[in-house]
């Protein structure tokens, strides 16, 4: 799985990057939010506690997911 930044936004108001993002994830089924959670989690190298994931929309006929997420910088 293959995670590919689109925008990327920090609001430092509510202490947190707001971010959208390209999933490719091969021949294989839409990925669940737990294994989209755990891509961020090592890609960004943050605790998943600190990921909170909005949405995830499946191209139809590609092997692609548009995801949007937030990171908070602050205590879990």
């Amino acid at each position: 799985m293959e995670i590919k930044i689109i925008s990327e936004k920090d609001n430092f108001l509510l202490k947190r990057k707001e971010i959208i993002a390209e999933v490719e994830y091969g021949n294989r089924a839409t990925p669940s939010r737990n294994e989209v959670l755990e891509e961020i989690a090592k890609k960004f190298n943050v605790n998943k506690n600190k990921i909170e994931i909005d949405y995830i929309f499946s191209s139809a006929g590609k092997h692609l997911a548009k995801v949007k997420f937030k990171i908070y910088y602050g205590q879990a």
